[in-house]
């Protein structure tokens, strides 16, 4: 909860999450006690086996949702950025954990009630605002999902929401700590400053070598050399295995006829409707039309809702009434529709924007397609050298054996620390999956039978340590340019701190600011009322959070935002935020929302690591690397290529 005050307000991120955790407990990254196993089943929390089944099912809800945050369809290169795989079991596994409690608990829902609850849901109500039968089986027609298998699925989240309401329920969040938060966010600072010119501070004299080796002595672990190793690399790239490919003309044009639904975009129409109670009114509101008169008016004067209603853009297949489909797909843009007696109302419509169908050619998708196909070409290859690759080093071959097998070269780098760096402190350049290759090298020891790291792209990296160097303190001739300019710094900044102070002290004992300032011939430059965290002329971020602990007509002094000029600031007053008023009133909604977010978030947090302990959670790494290895296959409608 404190991580409010520090961040100031709630990301959206943040909000996502916590939407995600009341609705379906995605707590992404709380793993809880995870062991792995053997079974065939992605994992098993408790009695409840998590299927392949149960992922692909859940997989293309999770890429949708993501489409939606980012109003684009993902890419295959996204789907592995954002690790969905691992979105997709971590939601499963905390449902399981929640399903387990619910049965333990034996916790039931009436089928009454979960009727009731479908009936009222509006997105199966037609305009009017009753159920529709109809409208609940096109839908979960389109979404591929059977009426019982609904009907469970509504079971489940309701007795989910049995458990979890504890959580979910409104805190009384004290008054003293929004008031707190409140005067620590908005209260201000109001300030002036001169910064003192850099002529009349001391520079350090040259150091002695005596000076040198004991400031050298008192902090050479600061010149500590990392561990280096010497490695061999044999990478199978996702990527050059896709320059390899070849394809065939009639493969791509194939391929394009059983795509090519997927990058053509059907004709869309934007539109204005009136709701009518009769067809009566809607002939009459019709008839006014004619006339001349505007359509808001006419919505105003016979309308059910006394107002025209904008929808769309929307494609003719999307609509749920057919009959006003088709009266609004056959007029032009401008033109309205004669009063339409559809499913769910009788509604006169205005198109008020149309766009035109889109149907690409082979030449407009060539690179999409043949960067699919090589795709394709390419991930089926890496199985099948994934496989050689494992048997070779199974029979005891060194990397460099490997490569040559394949037909290949291994890479050699001489040296490399666990930060990617070489001797020269650079970093080492072109190396693939950096992170968890250094992590895999720096665990592993010469001779070891290591295992293969995945690459960026897709692909595969295998490995060899050939030498280890420890760890080591440089002696002092190596590090002596470092050295030399680290205590010259040190020094310096000494002797800027004392010639501050005795400013300082100049003003304690009654001598002016301005006074000061002018002796100096420094412009005193104002500071207009800023809160904690504000950059404000030459005061950086933490200078400025100092001030507040400075009395009125207090002196504080330091470096400036480039940290090469020395400021003396002097606090004018300070302004605590009004506590009252329409600014306050909206702050205190805004804070308990937040505060709201974040308890739910730490309570279902610490509930879900509880329960995991409890009930125990075992996975099958080899059944979830198959499936990662599988992402794009199995993406769903979500995806793009």
């Amino acid at each position: 909860m404190l991580s409010v005050l520090r961040k100031g307000a709630t990301t959206w991120l943040a909000k996502i999450l916590i939407g995600l955790l009341i609705l379906s407990f995605a707590v992404w990254g709380v793993q809880g006690l995870i062991q792995t196993q053997g079974q065939t089943e992605l994992a098993k929390v408790g009695e409840i086996e998590i299927s392949r089944q149960d992922y692909d099912r859940l997989l293309p809800t999770v890429v949708n949702e993501w489409n939606t945050r980012l109003k684009q369809r993902l890419t295959q290169e996204q789907l592995r950025a954002f690790d969905i795989p691992s979105q997709v079991k971590f939601r499963l596994i905390n449902q399981a954990v929640v399903d387990n409690h619910a049965k333990v608990l034996a916790l039931g829902v009436s089928d009454d009630a979960i009727g009731d609850a479908i009936k009222n849901d509006r997105q199966f109500q037609d305009q009017a605002g009753n159920f529709n039968k109809e409208l609940l089986k096109q839908i979960l027609r389109s979404e591929r999902i059977s009426e019982q298998g609904y009907f469970d699925t509504q079971r489940n989240s309701a007795l989910r929401t049995q458990v979890t309401s504890l959580f979910t329920q409104k805190k009384r969040i004290p008054k003293i700590l929004i008031d707190s938060m409140y005067h620590y966010r908005e209260d201000k600072v109001e300030a002036e400053y001169f910064v003192v010119p850099s002529k009349e501070i001391k520079k350090a004299a040259k150091p002695t070598d005596a000076q040198l080796k004991e400031y050298y002595d008192l902090g050479k672990s600061a010149y500590r050399a990392p561990e280096f190793r010497k490695i061999a690399l044999f990478p199978l790239s996702l990527e050059d295995l896709k320059k390899k490919a070849v394809l065939s003309e009639d493969d791509v044009k194939k391929t394009f006829e059983v795509r090519k639904k997927r990058f053509n975009s059907p004709a869309n129409r934007t539109y204005s409707q009136i709701v009518f109670e009769s067809m009566e009114k809607a002939l009459e509101a019709h008839k006014a039309l004619n006339s001349g008169k505007k359509f808001d008016d006419v919505a105003k004067e016979f309308g059910q809702n006394k107002k025209a209603d904008a929808v769309g853009p929307v494609t003719k297949t999307s609509m749920a009434d057919p009959k006003l489909a088709k009266a609004i797909f056959d007029i032009k843009e401008g033109e309205y529709t004669a009063p339409v007696e559809g499913t769910f109302a009788i509604t006169i419509a205005k198109v008020t924007k149309t766009v035109a169908a889109v149907e690409k050619t082979l030449k407009d998708v060539r690179p999409q397609i043949e960067n699919y196909l090589r795709e394709t070409a390419a991930r089926k290859e890496v199985r099948t050298l994934f496989d050689k690759v494992e048997d070779l080093r199974a029979s005891g071959m060194s990397i460099a054996d490997v490569a040559k097998e394949m037909g290949g070269k291994s890479v050699v780098i001489d040296a490399i620390s666990s930060k990617s760096q070489g001797l020269d402190g650079k970093a080492v350049k072109n190396l693939p999956a950096s992170q968890k290759l250094l992590q895999s090298v720096f665990s592993s020891s010469i001779g070891d039978d290591t295992v293969s790291v995945r690459h960026a792209d897709g692909g595969y990296i295998w490995f060899d340590v050939l030498e280890v160097t420890p760890t080591r303190i440089k002696p002092q001739d190596e590090v002596k340019d470092a050295l030399l300019k680290a205590w010259t710094t040190r020094e310096n900044k000494k002797l800027a701190t004392e010639y501050a102070a005795s400013l300082e002290k100049e003003i304690q004992d009654g001598k002016s600011f301005a006074d000061v300032a002018k002796g100096l011939k420094a412009k005193i430059v104002p500071v207009k009322p800023v809160g904690r965290g504000a950059v404000v002329e030459d005061i950086p971020a933490f200078f400025t959070n100092r001030l507040f602990s400075v009395k009125n007509g207090g002196i504080a002094s330091g470096l400036d935002a480039e940290n090469k000029n020395w400021l003396i600031v002097r606090v004018k007053k300070h302004i605590p935020a009004k506590t009252t008023g329409p600014a306050y009133d909206a702050y205190v909604i805004k804070i308990e929302n937040e505060l709201q977010e974040e308890i739910t978030n730490d309570l279902v947090t610490q509930y879900l690591e509880g329960a995991k302990a409890h009930f125990g959670v075992t996975e099958n790494s080899q059944v979830f690397e198959q499936i990662k290895n599988g992402v794009a296959s199995n993406s769903g409608r979500g995806s793009g290529n």
